[in-house]
């Protein structure tokens, strides 16, 4: 520990001393390399959120299924990162059409790497295929036991190369709604409503419960998880969402305020689950 608090300071002496040194060009070209390794810490941090959804998954399936699911959790990813990386990125983050769509650097075709540029959009193509995988991820958990490998491997193409990207492009990526004023700090919007939706149709098309699916989970089916859900869902969310908001806020003075704000918002939301869920134990289920 003490070493290494040895190096951070030598490090900081450094900066600081050689500050006073180095050109104006220098010190952007610094500042640049700085964003571009907390935007990949940022996206590895977001990336740990699908070891979360595994276990989630794994916890609430049956014991003969728990392979099942932590496959389609990895090879979703997978199949994101390359289907993002040809389609996705361009659809999300092209040149603009109508406020609807990207239409320019397919296979990321624009990136030249080694340049400042170039760096950068590799480092935030990280960040957002991490996003991308969250969303496809999500639906696992909804049909899970309940959908075939290869259906479920093409719905993730869908979302990575159309469904997230599109919805993406309209906020985040110059589109209409982000022309409106929508702002969306933490991907509430793009990412996890994406995500909520897509599961929603997904079940829509699959056959009701059966009789000892409901029993598993209690006389109001899936109600009965509540209770035990909404701790976990709370404090796995709560820390992947600071660590997502610290990214989103980097270059804004504001970050200080914007963090007790979504800290105000987490918290106030896991109480009200509690609530919600002790009432359901009392009065519903």
């Amino acid at each position: 520990m003490k070493k290494m608090l040895v190096i951070l300071g030598a490090a900081c002496a450094l900066v600081l001393g050689v500050g006073g040194y180095v050109d104006a060009d220098e010190l952007a070209r610094i500042a640049k390399s700085i964003d571009i390794i907390w935007v990949l810490v940022a996206a590895f941090l977001v990336f740990f959120m699908q070891a979360g959804f595994a276990c989630l998954e794994a916890g609430f399936t049956r014991a003969k299924n728990v392979s099942n699911v932590i496959m389609k959790g990895v090879m979703d990813f997978c199949l994101t990162s390359i289907v993002f990386w040809a389609v996705g990125y361009r659809v999300m983050f092209g040149a603009d059409k109508a406020g609807l769509f990207g239409t320019s650097n397919f296979f990321m075709s624009l990136a030249v790497p080694g340049s400042p540029e170039g760096l950068w959009q590799f480092a935030y193509y990280m960040f957002q295929v991490a996003f991308a995988g969250a969303a496809a991820t999500i639906v696992a958990g909804a049909i899970a036991e309940r959908a075939k490998f290869t259906a479920y491997l093409g719905y993730v193409i869908a979302v990575a190369a159309l469904i997230y990207p599109l919805v993406g492009h309209w906020i985040w990526g110059g589109g209409w709604l982000g022309n409106l004023g929508m702002v969306d700090f933490a991907g509430s919007a793009v990412v996890h409503s994406v995500g909520g939706w897509a599961a929603f149709a997904g079940r829509m098309v699959q056959k009701p419960e059966t009789q000892a699916l409901l029993k598993k989970f209690g006389r109001r089916g899936t109600l009965a998880l509540l209770a035990g859900l909404h701790k976990l869902i709370g404090s796995r969310t709560g820390a992947g969402m600071w660590s997502i908001l610290s990214r989103a806020k980097i270059t804004s003075k504001q970050l200080s305020g914007v963090k007790v704000k979504q800290g105000k918002a987490e918290f106030a939301s896991i109480h009200a689950a509690d609530f919600l869920a002790n009432w359901a134990e009392e009065n519903v289920m």
